[in-house]
């Protein structure tokens, strides 16, 4: 009879750390408040419970392994360890220094497993166990909003509107946008049983997309389905000025696109998704975070994690006129939290990545369709992030997406330059 083979603990535990991280990314809980304006009271011990789990584990990973070299490696790069330095100058003079420091560790904790997981098991693999995870996800969330619709289906002001387990249903339509396209992109053949229950929670995750009613997941699905073949077209492309002058063309062509078309398009997009010019009163908290909060503190911030502290957040609410307990914008969370310099140096070293792998010369297939993935992901989450909060650089499901997309350029681009060496 033929055994099963057993992975070793070490592999053990990191997939355990992985699949916990992407729970905690989430945010999904068991019976939070329907009503939006009741999400205040939500409690949310339990996060802080798997942020433990996710130290110890963690801890223990590297206790027996020793692998933790690539942590220096990384650091000892001039631009990811000014990043840190600045981290930790923020943190140092944050005005919370006590729940800075546990963001910064929520934030560590959160993204580690994925970084460990990619060194350890690969692209592929890392790929594989996100599809897992999106699977589940989907008939979970589809079995809790049957089941408990008093829950999973959110009242008043978003009456009807699905988020199965998550906080808010803008939080699932985004969630489920990526899903689709990470359960699409794992689709195979050979498993005829897997292929089948892929394509249903394909199914569930444009339902929920759909129902949920989220402009900010819609525009994630029409991103992800426009950013692919392009990208793809792009890779196609073996003459590296031959790529970098399409790029040239269709930047310009946006630009001018939108100089002479803005406002048509600007109502368009309004029409469809039911928003108004000030995106829900998004503009307005965005001008009195740059006026009055950033400008207070443009160099250092005011320590990590303040932007999503709603006791914090609660100083702007004069100005704005209403009750805002956050940015709306990933961008201005990180001016909140660190000031310009730091995260001007974050936004170069994602572009760094992006500009390295779209210069890369020929790849083969396989790696066109992984790199377009990725790059695809990197630049959606870039858009989004600039009307959604704690998106970039937070303890979220989606800087656990694009840090995969990071990892994967960075992947693709040390074996090109194996190869040409």
């Amino acid at each position: 009879m033929r055994l099963m083979s057993v992975e070793p603990l070490p592999q053990r535990i990191l997939s355990f750390l992985l699949y916990l991280s992407l729970v905690r990314g989430t945010n999904m809980g068991l019976f939070y408040p329907p009503d939006e304006f009741m999400l205040a009271s939500i409690d949310y011990t339990s996060q802080t419970l798997m942020n433990i789990v996710l130290l110890l584990g963690l801890v223990a990973y590297f206790f027996i392994t020793g692998n933790y070299r690539f942590i220096f490696t990384s650091v000892s790069r001039a631009l990811s360890g000014s990043i840190v330095m600045g981290i930790l100058l923020s943190m140092t003079f944050s005005v919370d220094k006590i729940q800075s420091a546990k963001f910064v560790l929520a934030m560590s904790v959160v993204m580690l497993p994925t970084v460990l997981y990619f060194i350890q098991f690969g692209a592929a693999k890392l790929m594989q166990a996100l599809a897992n995870f999106c699977i589940v996800m989907a008939f979970v969330n589809l079995a809790y909003v049957i089941v408990f619709p008093e829950y999973g289906i959110m009242v008043e002001r978003h009456a009807g509107r699905w988020r199965g387990l998550f906080e808010h249903k803008n939080n699932a339509g985004l969630c489920f946008s990526f899903s689709f396209f990470i359960i699409l992109f794992s689709l195979k053949l050979k498993n005829r049983s897997r292929f089948f229950v892929s394509v249903m929670a394909i199914g569930i995750c444009f339902s929920f997309i759909i129902f949920s009613q989220s402009s900010s997941a819609l525009v994630a699905f029409v991103l992800l389905s426009t950013l692919y073949p392009l990208v793809m077209f792009l890779l196609a492309r073996d003459n590296i000025r031959e790529r970098v002058g399409f790029m040239a063309v269709g930047l310009s062509g946006i630009i001018l696109t939108y100089t002479f078309f803005g406002e048509k398009l600007e109502t368009i997009f309004f029409d469809i998704t039911g928003k108004d010019t000030t995106l829900t009163g998004r503009t307005g908290i965005w001008t009195v975070i740059l006026d009055d909060l950033v400008a207070r503190q443009p160099l250092l911030g005011f320590g990590p994690g303040m932007s999503e502290r709603p006791e914090f957040m609660e100083q702007i609410q004069g100005a704005v006129g209403w009750g805002a307990k956050g940015s709306h914008n990933s961008y201005l969370d990180l001016l909140i939290n660190y000031g310009y310099p730091t995260t001007i140096l974050m936004m170069l070293l994602i572009l760094s990545f992006l500009g390295k792998f779209l210069t890369l010369g020929p790849l083969g297939k396989t790696d066109r369709k992984l790199g377009a993935m990725a790059v695809s992901f990197i630049l959606a989450i870039l858009v989004i992030g600039a009307a959604n909060a704690a998106v970039l650089y937070s303890r979220s499901v989606f800087w656990i997406f694009l840090v995969t997309g990071l990892l994967i350029l960075q992947h693709l681009q040390h074996q090109k330059n194996i190869g040409n060496n």
